[in-house]
């Protein structure tokens, strides 16, 4: 076969059909709705995912008989994560594909079966597979090979979200994003655009990604179970900020509903990260602990300690014993085991100011607590704070800062009542000196209302700021508009 180039295309589609259709394994149809199911706890461990059945055993040694014999493959990284990729079908013909494709001279297929091989090690919890994805994107790019710089670039992001890297896949998403819209793959651009969210979300950058999400979602186009990704985000934005907007109900459920009808493990994640979040503001102990135990298993098969983390601190917090896990992010890992300090520093280091927050609200003394709650109402967490004020309470805590008034509510994105004045200024454009003056404040004091505007609304201009306020109706005797243009161009 070796001896043979003509067939390296048809291996590197038959190695990314069998990574990409990679679902879960199940018996039966998927049901949209979890079964009620208590994870078995222990004090001395985390909480264990329950074993496959039998059946799923048998038809993964009939998948594995399917491999025919074939040379020692060559490979780097874990020596068990390297030999589970040369048994399974997916790491087997994706590692084929390459091979013949470099001995063929065709770095443009080598890259492409890369990409692939990068995904299916990633899956069984190799780190090689990033050093694969990153190599893709080398040759893709020195070679000019577009689409398959867009898409290691874009492979590769997504990878570092999934293990909760999400600061580090910006400039991934950035060449992904730039290749997508240079050569009019609407397709990948959509997706890069939702990680892109994702990124957002975590950073605290809430505005943007709210802005964007909701114009990926109005695009004219079928993404199919792509919407997944970006229902799930939303959802847990609203969930997070709380209060009834027209059309968001249920979004966590609807993209649940979606995710299990597509048995796609990944899709599965991040949609029941927003179905378990959701249910712990809502209170709601027993969604959150059904839904632990669908995706606990999840985390486990598919080497994603950054859901298994979420989803154990979830537990933690509605009183269910589960303890950290061999490999459990530091963050989750420090507010799992009481260590509310240590996991605050982690997530200010990953760059997570939420999460940051909430450990910042488990601090035995007022003053770091009462600061976890600011924390929350600056990023406009309103139904997070209000669950954390009530935590608070409970454990005997006076002085608690009250909430933002009902004025700075109707606000955009928590903008204070000062803040918007002074936007409402920039958009007749007057100048620091001259809002300053007319305000009786200082021209620092106006700078630093402008940049917290900036800021708040993940805007970079002056301009850009007006633009949307405009756009959206904020401004007195303005309508929202909504102006031509692929909803694809929101930035």
């Amino acid at each position: 076969m070796l001896e043979r180039p003509d067939v390296t295309p048809r291996l590197v589609r038959l190695g990314g059909d069998l990574v990409a259709n990679r679902r879960e394994p199940s018996g039966r149809d998927p049901d949209p709705e979890p079964a009620v199911s208590k994870p078995r706890c222990a004090s001395d461990r985390c909480i264990r995912p329950p074993a496959d059945d039998q059946g799923n055993a048998r038809v993964r040694r009939r998948r594995d008989e399917r491999v025919p014999e074939r040379e020692e493959l060559p490979v780097e990284g874990d020596g068990r994560a390297v030999g589970q990729v040369a048994q399974n079908p997916q790491g087997f013909w994706c590692r084929r594909s390459a091979d013949l494709a470099r001995a063929s001279g065709r770095p443009d297929l080598e890259a492409h079966a890369l990409i692939y091989l990068g995904v299916a090690r990633n899956g069984l919890g190799d780190p090689a597979g990033l050093a694969h994805l990153t190599h893709a994107l080398h040759l893709a790019e020195r070679g000019g090979h577009h689409e398959y710089l867009g898409r290691a670039a874009s492979t590769l992001a997504t990878v570092l979200i999934w293990h909760g890297r999400h600061v580090e896949a910006v400039p991934y998403l950035d060449v992904a994003e730039r290749t997508a819209r240079e050569r009019g793959h609407d397709y990948h651009l959509f997706h890069t655009l939702v990680q892109r969210c994702h990124v957002d979300l975590v950073t605290g950058r809430w505005e943007a990604a709210d802005r964007r999400l909701r114009a990926l979602l109005a695009a004219d186009q079928d993404p199919g179970a792509v919407l997944t990704m970006p229902l799930a985000l939303l959802a847990r934005l609203q969930a997070r900020r709380g209060g009834d907007v027209e059309g968001d109900t249920g979004l966590a459920a609807r993209s649940w509903t979606i995710a299990t009808q597509s048995r796609q493990t990944h899709r599965m994640a991040i949609a029941g990260g927003a179905l378990i979040e959701d249910a712990w503001l809502r209170g709601d102990v027993r969604t959150v602990v059904t839904v632990a135990g669908e995706l606990l298993p999840v985390a486990e098969r598919a080497h994603l300690p950054f859901l298994g983390g979420e989803v154990v601190r979830y537990l933690r917090r509605v009183g269910v014993r589960a303890d950290p896990f061999p490999g459990c992010p530091s963050g989750y890992a420090h507010g799992v085991a009481g260590e509310w300090r240590a996991a605050a520093a982690a997530w200010a280091e990953a760059g997570n100011p939420y999460e940051e927050a909430l450990e910042l609200c488990e601090a035995p003394y007022a003053e770091e607590a009462c600061t976890g709650i600011r924390r929350l109402d600056e990023l406009g967490a309103i139904r997070a704070a209000t669950v954390m004020r009530h935590h608070l309470r409970r454990r005997g805590f006076r002085g608690i800062p009250r909430g933002p008034q009902p004025a700075t509510r109707q606000n955009v994105a928590g903008l204070t009542s000062r803040q918007f004045t002074v936007l409402t200024l920039l958009a007749e454009r007057l100048t620091s000196a001259e809002i300053a003056e007319r305000l009786y404040l200082s021209r620092r004091t106006v700078d630093n209302h402008v940049n917290a505007i900036l800021t708040k609304l993940a805007v970079p201009s002056r301009r850009r700021v007006v633009a949307l306020a405009t756009e959206r109706g904020w401004l007195p005797g303005a309508a929202p508009s909504h102006p031509g243009g692929s909803p694809m161009d929101v930035r």
